[in-house]
């Protein structure tokens, strides 16, 4: 034996192993490894996961060696995993074009292929013959890529193929919004083909996307919809775990004996076929035999990096160079500096008067202040390629963690300013108070999601838009949030404000070097949108909330009958006579007249058309609509400035955004009045056609952009105030908030909706913390007035739910008086739980424990059956959806409220210790035999026909609605008499009998 030390001895027992288990299948052309020795096809994952050992060891000989042939050895096995990752390099980079579309279209039949055949790199199957889209596999390459290139490996060898890794990077950052058939291959967990989001790989693109933006420039929790827990985090995380020595000891115990006893670990452990009876009726009684592949090769590899982990030839940080493994220990608060930026000298001259210090833009040189949008621009450029086609990021709006950083291009120092600002977008922007609230959502935001080096830096501008007083005063809720930056704590998070100068050594920095090469030096510009424009432009809205194709329709008519419709000047040939418009539009007295005119010039001769005005120079009617735009912004008139928006085709890419965010965190979006199909159900983010689609029609109002908005607003920086919420009805709440808006004007619901349409976004948000805040915004409500409401119960009743101590038969005028303070409250209650689709908590999984003891629940109409729990487990998320499919057939959101207050009623008899509730219980029977008790109550009680009347619609009883849950008279307790009388119908003879 020669002499060296152990460690080489013992290095050289793991070589023997990693030849014998992964190294003899590696193909010596490609590189790549097959999965099996039946699977002759290269799976990416596998791959991946197998040549971790190979790097692993390579590492450990590197580090012990001992003489000249183990650094020889270490070269060999290094070179065995460039080898490998190039050939998955290769595999992939055949398949450009397809990374190329799926940006945009993110489709399944658009994706990288997940196998690849061994010899030649080629696809093996059709693009919808396999569940080809697999993010977590693609994720997994660039996070091993990232590591192993920082451990030392040179892997990539050109410019080209850098391109097309950070395209890579823009294929998976879509994948909190991509349902993919995910580790499994198949989907959720019906095997049947059904893409749906996994937690496996959105946990996997975030750290891959994370590592290899870093490494090539200098998402969530998403859990899935029918499995559990992503099993892919699992594997993730054996790395770490395979080291604790419980583990080791217990995996020791079980491991196979192979050829020259070395260990190896099969695929699985299942029971015999001939014993499985013995073990159902005596769980864990019999042996698990090893099964299907032996070794299995992936395995294998993480239990050799394991050893080597345990027995001190590698170290943590060397297998994890990038410190992934520190990602999840404790960080201090974060701290959020804002910096406040005057747009002129004359706006930083009055925010002294008021004792606040700041700078205007250019104060700040040589730091550059620019709006967003031009970063956006600026990462268009990021990966393209023109050898192979590749465009770079698609133009997308950069968000605030973006735009919280400083950025190093050509040598010179530039902020951005966050999104929401950026008035040339989207019109919310004008409206000061939702600046303010944008703010604090954005900052709660940066403070619990911030997690790079250094503190993150928001450029806040202070401009002419936020003045107010003919530009004599600043805005007084800009004011207020200028004072309480100043504070240090505003949204819920710690801030520091002072210069930008102040916070260049304490905030984190980005230097772009892909815009070193680039000639374009007007690319800065702040003009430059010609890109933009040319962008797709369905995310557009349009006057009275249309759609474009309906705008496109619109327009059409217009230039075929506008002069029979309207009383246009004419020519002396009988032609409409435009001087003449032109000229009645310099006459114009008003806004709304001038856009009148120039959307009928618009519409027969075009956006470019040149509009020649007296004494000054021609300009096209597009600019004019842009000049008008301001206008109506500076003097706020939103209906005004909506109708010209939709006009110029104005970009709302934050719709789509806002959309976005809820449904990445599994809120269910419908648009339109219920039932379906008027109402449309919108699960699917990158689909912007359903999304245009479903708005046209019965909703036409723009205040759908606004509630969207706010909701999305809410759910990224306070996500726990939508637990109990699955499903997001934004035309039920449109209509609470017509409703609302009618009662406090006290008007019809008609002119309530008329009403609603000219008021200014930020009106809507008082409605909108209602909507969000649910039950909580009652309960302040009560606190802030509960001593003078206990004072009033004491002299009136004992609550709402009472009213026989109240009610005369004297004549509805004294019922309407005494009941005109609190008239409502339950009912309005109602109405808002059942507009947000608020369930109590557990509430599906008591729906899951009913349906076991019946044979199904009749809402409406539509049946809930009970073979629904031999498909799907209580806690599911596609559960609770298809209970909600059920529940949202029912049109009237207070009446909605009560089928779920009904079966609420009926989980208590289910938590009984009886066998069977009966066979399908129809929810709306118990709903009326409840308010058939109640009527007959308040009709002896002496109640008068004011609060006898009934709901049209449903026949339930108005006042019955506006009752409380609880007393003697609450509606609990009408249902729990009704769920009584009929299960009692269905018990069988021998059950115990209800009391």
């Amino acid at each position: 034996m020669r002499s060296r030390s152990n460690s080489g001895v013992r290095l050289d027992a793991f070589a023997r192993l990693v030849q014998e288990t992964i190294l003899c299948h590696q193909n010596p052309v490609t590189g790549l490894l097959p999965a099996s020795e039946q699977q002759k096809d290269a799976w990416v994952r596998d791959n991946v996961y197998s040549i971790l050992a190979v790097w692993g060891l390579g590492m450990a000989y590197r580090k012990n060696a001992d003489r000249d042939e183990d650094k020889a050895k270490a070269y060999e096995l290094e070179q065995s995993v460039v080898k490998l990752m190039q050939g998955l390099l290769q595999c992939m980079m055949r398949q450009v074009a397809k990374v190329e579309k799926f940006k945009h279209t993110q489709s399944t039949k658009d994706c990288l292929h997940a196998k690849y055949h061994t010899p030649t790199c080629a696809t093996v199957v059709g693009d919808d013959q396999w569940g080809h889209l697999q993010v977590d596999a693609t994720s997994l390459y660039l996070l091993v890529l990232a590591q192993m290139t920082a451990s030392g490996l040179r892997i990539i060898s050109n410019l080209d193929e850098v391109a097309f890794i950070q395209n890579l990077v823009f294929y998976i950052e879509a994948a909190y919004k991509v349902a993919d058939y995910g580790m499994w291959e198949r989907g959720d967990k019906t095997n049947q083909g059904i893409p749906e989001l996994n937690g496996s790989s959105v946990g996997m693109a975030k750290v891959g996307k994370n590592e290899k933006v870093g490494l090539l420039t200098g998402i969530v929790s998403c859990n899935c919809h029918s499995l559990l827990l992503g099993g892919g985090i699992v594997l993730f995380l054996m790395c770490v775990t395979v080291q604790v020595q419980e583990y080791r000891e217990a995996l020791e115990g079980i491991l196979i004996r192979g050829k020259h006893g070395i260990k190896l670990v099969p695929e699985l452990y299942a029971v015999p076929a001939d014993k499985v009876e013995d073990e159902y009726r005596n769980p864990h009684s019999v042996d698990r035999m090893a099964a299907g592949q032996l070794p299995h090769m992936w395995g294998q590899s993480l239990y050799i990096v394991g050893s080597l982990l345990a027995e001190g030839f590698l170290a943590p940080g060397e297998i994890d160079p990038l410190n992934r493994r520190f990602s999840t220990g404790f960080k201090p608060d974060v701290v959020v500096q804002v910096s406040v930026v005057a747009e002129s000298k004359e706006i930083r001259d009055l925010l002294r008067d008021y004792g606040i210090d700041v700078q205007t833009v250019s104060e700040v040189l040589p730091i550059r202040v620019m709006p967003a949008r031009i970063l956006s621009h600026i990462y268009v450029k990021l990966g393209h390629c023109k050898k192979l086609n590749l465009t770079g990021r698609p133009y997308r709006h950069i968000g605030v963690l973006g735009t919280s950083k400083f950025y190093e291009i050509r040598n010179r120092t530039y902020t951005f300013t966050p999104q929401f600002i950026d008035q040339h977008h989207f019109y919310l922007a004008l409206d000061n108070q939702m600046i303010v609230e944008m703010l604090r959502t954005e900052l709660a935001y940066l403070s619990s999601c911030w997690r790079m080096t250094g503190r993150p830096t928001l450029t806040f501008p202070i401009t002419q838009n936020m003045l107010v007083d003919d530009g004599e005063n600043i805005d007084p809720c800009i004011l207020s949030t200028l004072r309480k930056l100043q504070d240090g704590y505003f949204g819920g998070a710690r801030v520091q404000m002072a210069n930008l100068s102040t916070f260049l050594t304490t905030s984190f920095h980005t230097k772009l070097s892909f815009m070193d090469a680039d000639s374009d030096e007007n690319f800065l510009d702040e003009d430059d949108d010609e890109e933009e424009d040319n962008e797709d432009t369905e995310h557009t809205f349009t006057p009275c909330g249309i759609s474009l194709f309906t705008l496109f329709t619109l327009l059409t008519y217009i230039r075929e009958n506008l002069r029979v419709d309207l009383h246009l000047p004419r020519d002396a040939q009988g032609n409409t006579d435009f001087a003449a418009l032109v000229s009645h539009l310099q006459e114009c007295p008003t806004l709304q007249d001038q856009a009148d005119i120039l959307y009928i010039l618009y519409a027969m001769k075009g956006a470019d058309w040149m509009v020649n005005i007296s004494g000054q120079c021609g300009a096209t009617v597009r600019s004019l609509l842009e000049e008008l735009y301001i206008k109506a912004g500076a003097s706020k008139e939103w209906g005004l400035i909506r109708y010209i928006s939709g006009i110029l085709k104005k970009r709302v890419e934050v719709l789509a955004e806002a959309c976005t965010d809820l449904i990445s965190h599994h809120k269910q979006l419908t648009v339109g009045l219920p039932p379906e199909p008027r109402e449309k159900v919108i699960t699917n983010q990158h689909r912007e056609n359903n999304r245009l689609k479903g708005l046209k029609g019965d909703l036409k109002e723009h205040y759908i952009f606004y509630i969207m908005v706010y909701l999305a607003m809410y759910v990224r920086s306070q996500p726990s105030l939508f637990g109990d919420m699955l499903r997001l009805r934004i035309g039920l709440i449109m209509q609470v908030m017509a409703t609302e808006l009618a009662r406090s004007l006290h008007c019809s619901g008609d002119d309530g909706k008329v009403h609603l349409r000219p008021l200014e976004s930020s009106t809507t948000s008082p409605a909108i913390s209602i909507h969000e805040l649910g039950h909580t915004g009652a309960t302040k409500t009560e606190r802030t007035g509960i001593r003078k409401l206990k004072s009033e119960i004491k002299q009136r009743c004992s609550s709402p739910s009472t009213p026989s101590g109240i009610l005369s038969p004297t004549g509805t005028g004294d019922s309407r008086l005494q009941w005109e303070e609190r008239q409502g409250q339950w009912l309005r209650r109602r109405r808002l739980d059942g507009a947000i689709n608020r369930v109590p908590m557990g509430f599906y999984q008591k729906v899951w424990k009913i349906l076991q003891k019946c044979h199904g629940l009749s809402i409406a109409g539509y049946v809930l059956p009970s073979s629904t729990t031999r498909e799907m487990t209580e806690g599911e998320i596609k559960f609770a959806v298809h209970v909600e499919s059920v529940l949202n057939h029912v049109p009237q959101p207070e009446y909605r409220q009560l089928l779920v207050e009904a079966v609420m009623v009926l989980t208590l008899v289910a938590d009984m210790e009886i066998p069977s509730i009966g066979g399908i219980i129809h929810i709306d029977r118990v709903v009326h035999m409840a308010n058939d008790l109640f009527f007959q109550d308040q009709k002896s009680s002496g109640a008068n026909e004011f609060f006898l009347e009934k709901d049209p619609a449903t026949g339930i009883c108005n006042f019955f609605y506006d009752s409380a849950p609880s007393g003697s008279y609450g509606t609990m307790t009408y249902l729990s008499k009704a769920v009584v009388t009929y299960v009692q119908d269905f018990l069988p003879s021998t059950s115990c009998l209800m009391q």
